[in-house]
């Protein structure tokens, strides 16, 4: 759901299907909204706290009124692999699907990058590299499962103007004389 109003969409249709006696619901949301934020930050234009954690426990609490099950991918309210409460929720199971793997997968085979079950020198080692920290714990998982390399970036938010500045961070490469950074 990109919008406010597919939210809304959804919720109606939990409504409706509970109100005619379903036992049980489970709700498919590939792309969740509002579930991209981990914390609430000072963003002036919007006062003092943006409100994406915010509105995603609540979106959660009311999917537990509903639903039984929640299915969505890579939300980032979820830290490490494998994690599915959200803390302070009851009766919702979520289950946090991981698209790392396949798309690991999709690359490995189109552009013929190192396959650990077929070791070959001469194909190429990719680099994975999150965004930031909180994506790290999954980039990390797919690179050693596939034996490749990974690293990350560092955000800072301004607390007064609420952008974020990436920090240059070296990353070691196999291979390279020089690390990979981001000027």
């Amino acid at each position: 759901t990109k919008t406010a109003k597919g939210l809304v969409e959804i919720l109606l249709l939990l409504s409706e299907l509970k109100k005619r006696g379903a036992r049980e619901i489970s709700c498919v949301i590939p792309y969740f909204g509002y579930a991209r934020g981990d914390k609430n930050h000072p963003v002036p234009k919007f006062g003092k706290d943006a409100i994406s954690a915010n509105a995603a426990k609540m979106l959660l609490e009311v999917f537990s009124s509903y639903a039984d099950n929640l299915y969505t991918m890579n939300v980032h309210f979820f830290k490490n692999p494998g994690d599915n409460e959200f803390p302070g929720l009851k009766g919702l199971k979520i289950h946090n699907l991981d698209a790392f793997f396949l798309l690991a997968r999709h690359f490995r085979g189109t552009y013929g990058f190192y396959n650990y079950e077929k070791p070959d020198e001469q194909r190429p080692v990719p680099v994975l590299i999150a965004p930031d920290g909180g994506v790290l714990a999954f980039v990390r998982k797919v690179a050693r499962a596939f034996g490749w390399d990974y690293g990350y970036f560092e955000k800072m938010r301004n607390p007064d103007t609420g952008k974020i500045k990436i920090i240059s961070k070296d990353i070691f490469v196999k291979g390279l004389k020089k690390p990979l950074s981001r000027d």
